[in-house]
């Protein structure tokens, strides 16, 4: 998180920077995202930025991307104010306050650069655009502003986009990708691995400075294709990709990036020896919470309780959207280990379980009732009984209902 201080800070380190190397596009790139609302910056304090540094070099200047960068923060920041806008459809209002705050010059300007692309320049230019299109596509609500962009750099490129193109002979590898990143985002994984496959397809339309970034390129359609087999379940597929991408890359370990699909593919195959050996690298190389949790699940499959609870224990005490599952399940086998104490510890550990400030309701719901269950089983009737009384406030497990009538008995009968 940045405050003003810092802020302020980094000014003063761009500054002398750019003297230094003032056409290192990257500079600009980092100081622009720094002067967003939600680093403490503002919409005018972006607007004066790229204006200053880019309004003036001439049109085919690296540094007129920062409009489209620009137009890419702008929609991010409208997106997380339209989120936390419950009366106004997500689209709707994006669209509204995207009228309000992207002015036409920034309209042109962003659109403008796609107008400058010659000859042996393409494949920079396409390695420049995408992860800036690529946020634009994962920004909610702004799938019409992201196609828009997405086209003129599929013309600039000589592109088709469409799903069912008449000649993709000159396709762009970059633009192929990006339209695939659209369906998937759509949830529509079918349509999405016909795109990658393209992508795999038209990198011999793509000049690379060497066999080197060629390989970098077909490892990245690898992993795109891993995500989307496995959004398919199709696991065997997932593991053939994976695998690939690493030897690509140099063997397990050494790719970059490195993410938690082929832990879970093999997992879900049963391949357990093996899901240990490849969710070991993966953490080796990144200490992926996300794949620690894999990890933990094939331990447990394995019956290697111990070892599952040392993996749960740390994604249990992380911010990692596997959390609430690990800490529940770190309850369960210690309740299937007949250690009812320690199950009633680990819930009471983790009380994140029981807000929803933090966890959805249904989470809730299911640790009350666990919490039910082992104060039950301990003899503290009254407090299971408020416990089952707050898992049914927060959702209808049959569970509950039952232990709730139970101990309603129990007390009854004295």
């Amino acid at each position: 998180m940045r405050d003003a201080a810092g802020n302020a800070a980094q000014r003063g380190l761009f500054e002398q920077a750019i003297r230094i190397f003032p056409n290192y596009y990257f500079l600009y790139q980092i100081r622009l995202a720094a002067l967003q609302p939600k680093w403490f910056g503002s919409l005018n304090a972006m607007y004066a930025f790229v204006h200053r540094y880019a309004g003036s070099t001439p049109s085919s200047s690296p540094r007129r991307l920062l409009y489209l960068q620009m137009y890419a923060d702008v929609l991010s920041a409208v997106s997380d104010a339209c989120s936390d806008n419950g009366r106004v459809p997500m689209n709707a209002c994006v669209d509204i306050l995207m009228g309000r705050v992207a002015t036409h010059h920034l309209d042109a300007a962003a659109f403008g650069v796609f107008g400058f692309v010659r000859g042996t320049g393409r494949q920079p230019f396409a390695a420049a655009v995408r992860p800036i299109l690529s946020n634009m596509i994962m920004t909610t609500g702004g799938g019409r502003f992201s196609g828009f962009f997405l086209e003129g750099a599929a013309h600039a490129l000589g592109s088709d986009t469409q799903l069912v193109a008449s000649d993709t002979a000159g396709n762009n590898d970059v633009i192929d990708r990006l339209a695939a990143l659209v369906w998937y985002e759509e949830g529509q994984f079918a349509n999405a691995r016909t795109l990658y496959r393209r992508a795999l397809a038209d990198l011999v339309n793509t000049h690379f400075s060497g066999p080197d970034a060629e390989d970098a390129a077909r490892a990245q359609i690898y992993t795109d294709l891993a995500s989307t087999y496995n959004r398919l379940h199709a696991y065997r597929k997932v593991v053939i990709y994976e695998k690939a991408a690493s030897i690509l890359y140099g063997g397990d370990g050494a790719r970059p990036g490195y993410d938690a699909v082929e832990c879970n593919a093999l997992f879900r195959l049963g391949l357990y020896a093996e899901a240990v050996h490849t969710c070991q690298a993966i953490v080796r190389n990144d200490g992926s919470l996300q794949t620690r949790y894999w990890l933990g699940r094939v331990y447990a499959a394995m019956n290697r309780k111990a070892a599952a609870l040392r993996a749960y224990r740390l994604v249990a005490g992380s911010e990692s959207m596997y959390r609430s599952y690990a800490a529940i399940t770190i309850g369960v086998i210690d309740d299937q280990a007949g250690n009812l104490q320690g199950a009633l510890k680990s819930l009471k550990t983790y009380s994140y379980l029981f807000s929803t400030r933090y966890v959805g309701a249904p989470t809730v719901a299911l640790a009350y009732n666990n919490l039910c269950y082992n104060e039950m089983h301990l003899h503290e009737l009254h407090r299971a009984l408020k416990a089952c009384a707050a898992s049914l406030h927060y959702g209808h497990l049959p569970d509950a209902y039952a232990k709730e009538q139970e101990l309603l008995q129990m007390l009854r009968a004295g």
